[in-house]
């Protein structure tokens, strides 16, 4: 029964034309930030003036997509810590964000 579901869940998440790349992903991009910047995901929340982390953990997971005034906020506390690559990394996300 657990094969069944996890078979049923990762096929779920990926489709079929999700295809590998070297890019990192959005989720993965928006952990390395956080941890970048030493905040846990509560943390975080509170700097994002989120209620709490749960929504945190599904970005990190990939279950949703990070919100647009997320990856602003996340750009300027970057840029604040002196993460200027990382910062220039998330401010790629949000050009692509605004040409969809």
């Amino acid at each position: 029964m657990a094969q069944s579901y996890l078979h049923w869940s990762f096929k779920a998440r990926w489709s079929a034309s999700d295809k590998p790349s070297n890019k990192m992903t959005e989720a993965a991009l928006f952990r390395r930030c956080r941890k970048a910047l030493g905040l846990s995901t509560g943390e975080m929340a509170r700097a994002l003036l989120i209620a709490g982390d749960r929504n945190i953990r599904r970005w990190e997971d990939g279950h949703h997509p990070v919100s647009g005034p997320a990856w602003v906020a996340l750009e300027g506390m970057l840029r604040g810590k002196g993460e200027t690559a990382l910062a220039d990394r998330v401010a790629v996300v949000i050009e692509q964000r605004r040409q969809r």
